[in-house]
C-alpha cells in the first residue's frame, strides 16, 4: 500500500467496569482534521444512563450530554457531534448509573492513521512514562523517503478537581554517559486539560527519555506521540499510576 495507509490502532482489552471514566486527552477538527470517539460498553442486562462532560483548558466545561446505552450494547459519540468542540483540545469524564467500559478513538488526515486507548477509571498524584522522544534521530532515516521522521511527544494532564493543581515533570534523559534529569513545573486550573509539548523544553531536543509526573492534586496524564510531515503517524498511552 502507500505510504498514507489504513490507521492501525490497538489498545489491550480493559479488565474492570466502572462508573467513572476519565480521558486527558482529545481534540477535535483543526487542520490536520483530528476526530474524537468516546467508545462504551455496557455488558450489564439492564440499561444504563451515560452523561459525558468536556472540558476546556481554562476551567470550562464546554459540552454535557447524557444517553442511555442498551443493556449488553455499544454505544459511541463523536466530538463533532459539538459545536463547541470544534478546534479545541478537551479532556473528558464519562460517569454512569452502571458499571461499564470506556475507550477513546482519535483518527486524523481522513482516517489515514489513528490511536486508541482505555481511560482511567481514577486520578492519581503520580504517573510514569517510560517512552518519550523529541525531535530528530539518524537511525531511523529513510534517505530514500522525504519524511524525515521527525518525532513530537505530548503529555496530556486532566485535572477533575475543583482546586488548580500543580503539576510536576521530571524528564529522565538517556545520554551516552547517563542519564540526566530536568524538571518542569506547571499550574492546570481546576477542572481543566492541559497539554505540554516537549518541543517547549530545550534540554529535551533530539533526546530520548522518560517522564515522571507528580501533583499535589489526584490527575489523570497521557502520553502522545506523533511522527513525520503533518503527524504522518502517531500512537496514544494512558500513564502508569504510581504508588
Amino acid at each position: 500500500t502507500s505510504a498514507d495507509h489504513l490507521a492501525a490502532v490497538s489498545e489491550l482489552g480493559i479488565k474492570s467496569l466502572a462508573t467513572n471514566w476519565f480521558f486527558a486527552e482529545g481534540f477535535q477538527g483543526g487542520g490536520t482534521n483530528f476526530d474524537s470517539w468516546l467508545l462504551v460498553l455496557n455488558p450489564n442486562t439492564t440499561p444504563v444512563d451515560v452523561t459525558y462532560t468536556f472540558y476546556d483548558t481554562s476551567g470550562n466545561t464546554l459540552a454535557t450530554m447524557t444517553r442511555s446505552v442498551g443493556a449488553r450494547a455499544r454505544a459511541q459519540v463523536w466530538g463533532g457531534e459539538f459545536d463547541q468542540l470544534r478546534g479545541k483540545a478537551f479532556s473528558t469524564r464519562i460517569t454512569s448509573t452502571g458499571p461499564i467500559a470506556a475507550e477513546r478513538a482519535v483518527y486524523w488526515r481522513g482516517y489515514a492513521e489513528g490511536h486508541a486507548t482505555a481511560g482511567a477509571t481514577q486520578a492519581s498524584l503520580k504517573w510514569g512514562f517510560a517512552e518519550g522522544l523529541q525531535g530528530g534521530f539518524g537511525l531511523y532515516q529513510d534517505t530514500a523517503d522525504r519524511d524525515k521522521r521527525r518525532f513530537n511527544t505530548f503529555y496530556a494532564v486532566f485535572n477533575p478537581n475543583n482546586a488548580p493543581a500543580t503539576v510536576t515533570f521530571d524528564f529522565y534523559v538517556e545520554t551516552p554517559t547517563g542519564n540526566t534529569g530536568k524538571r518542569v513545573v506547571r499550574t492546570v486550573p481546576a477542572n481543566s486539560r492541559y497539554t505540554l509539548w516537549t518541543l517547549e523544553v530545550p534540554e529535551l531536543a533530539h533526546e530520548k527519555f522518560a517522564a515522571f509526573l507528580s501533583s499535589d492534586q489526584p490527575i489523570i496524564a497521557e502520553r502522545v506521540v506523533y511522527w513525520g510531515a503533518n503527524f504522518r503517524s502517531g500512537h496514544a498511552s494512558l500513564g502508569t499510576p504510581l504508588a
